[in-house]
């Protein structure tokens, strides 16, 4: 029987530590694709995964479950398995704290943590006092492996807590728990959390609008990923990399990151690793005015989500090609595909998608000449991004508003008749209705 036991519990299966974090970051991404109001709660985490919620809780601690649910998981989350991102279980073990868990884990492992804390000291000391003539080498690098464990339980918790606070958009309150997970730890010399903490402290730079201290952020990631070796987490880095370089207008680089981030997501055979690069290129290519370029990263993108849960990818892909046909001057078509993007954002209750899309819709009506109708999206816009402290978003809104101030101001003067119906519309606008 005991034998019959231990069989079963071999056939048990769960995430290195490597691919625990590829999927955490899989799920982070496809939450900030579709993001939901609240938090990102144990529910929905199981949701996103296509699991139920114990299956996902134990996936999240690293505890034994059936190859097929990890593989389900992976599959739902847009990743292609593979079974070196498992281990046999061989017997229970509380493994190590999920990344991004809810308030209810969070508490959870702090109080195990106290336990766990007290039991170590506890023996340590009475192992110190029993052996400490005989024994010292023994001793000393078994206690060393305890405090190292509980060290980086430490740096997980405020981790835990700064990811969720970054979800819900306290973006200053993520930010000091994330600052606290970094320097415990550099303390304590722990690269494998300090990259996920470092990693964290770049996107809420990017989500603040500080696109140079996310780089600063991405590019100590990534090297700190380099030093471990993983080769799953990169793609991933190399990605936000490339992204918040095209938003600061550093498009040599990003290319760059963005074709390495490709190449590792293909490796990887990562489908929507290589949907969002993809994607990305195409904006790259946007920016530097390259139109049909754009349009066939744009494609290649869709494509590759062909038959993976993509639909708030797929929106987003097309109102970025919405903005090609823009620059083509088909103002109805990018309308028409923008308004859709906006009913399915609103649908799903996703302000800030909403507020992204409504942006958009302003940018068309500006280059059509409906300055009326441009201030009243910008101005939706910008309250929608000051909801969640998109202060990027709230600059780009204002910019465009100052934009259309001006034009008003020098067309004024130039037609005191007033008699053009565009600059009539965009004249009244004085202050936020």
């Amino acid at each position: 029987m005991m034998g019959g036991q231990k069989q079963t519990r071999r056939r048990a299966v769960r995430l290195t530590v490597e691919a625990l974090e590829r999927m955490n970051h899989a799920l982070v991404g496809v939450w900030d694709r579709d993001e939901r109001e609240g938090k990102l709660t144990q529910e929905v985490r199981a949701e996103l995964m296509g699991i139920s919620l114990a299956s996902a809780n134990r996936v999240a601690a690293r505890q034994g479950v059936d190859r097929a649910t990890l593989i389900l998981a992976f599959r739902s989350l847009g990743l292609v398995w593979s079974d070196s991102y498992c281990e046999f279980v061989e017997r229970p073990d509380p493994g190590q704290p999920p990344m991004g868990g809810t308030e209810q884990v969070a508490l959870s492992k702090t109080r195990t943590s106290r336990r766990r804390r007290w039991l170590i000291l506890s023996v340590a000391a009475i192992v110190v006092c029993c052996t400490a003539v005989c024994f010292p080498l023994f001793v000393v690098p078994a206690i060393g492996a305890a405090v190292k464990n509980q060290n980086e339980w430490a740096v997980y918790i405020p981790l835990d807590d700064g990811t969720k606070r970054f979800h819900r958009g306290d973006f200053e309150g993520a930010r000091t728990q994330i600052a606290k997970a970094v320097q415990i730890a550099r303390r304590h010399e722990l690269v494998a959390p300090l990259a996920c903490a470092v990693r964290m402290a770049g996107d809420i730079a990017a989500a603040q609008g500080d696109f140079q201290e996310a780089k600063a952020n991405y590019v100590q990631a990534l090297e700190l990923r380099r030093t471990l070796k993983d080769d799953v987490s990169q793609p991933a880095i190399l990605e936000a990399l490339g992204d918040i370089e095209t938003k600061s207008g550093d498009l040599t680089s990003a290319e760059a990151h963005l074709r390495g981030s490709l190449e590792g997501y293909r490796r990887l055979k990562d489908r929507g690793g290589i949907a969002m690069a993809s994607r990305d290129l195409g904006t790259l290519f946007f920016e530097r005015g390259n139109l049909d370029a754009a349009s066939s990263w744009f494609k290649a993108s869709m494509q590759s989500l062909k038959g993976l849960h993509g639909g708030d990818m797929e929106t987003d892909i097309h109102a970025r090609q919405a903005l090609v046909l823009r620059e083509r001057g088909l103002f109805d078509d990018a309308r028409a595909i923008l308004a859709s993007c906006l009913t399915y954002w609103r649908g799903k209750s996703h302000p800030r998608w909403v507020a992204q899309t409504e942006f958009q819709l302003g940018t068309v009506e500006v280059a059509a000449g409906n300055n009326g109708a441009a201030v009243q999206y910008f101005v939706r816009s910008r309250r929608g991004f000051s909801q969640f402290g998109d202060r990027a978003g709230q600059s780009a809104c204002e910019t465009w508003l100052e934009r259309i101030r001006s034009s008003n101001r020098t067309a004024i003067a130039r037609f005191p008749s007033g008699n053009n119906d565009n600059i009539r519309q965009a004249g009244r606008f004085t202050a936020d209705p």
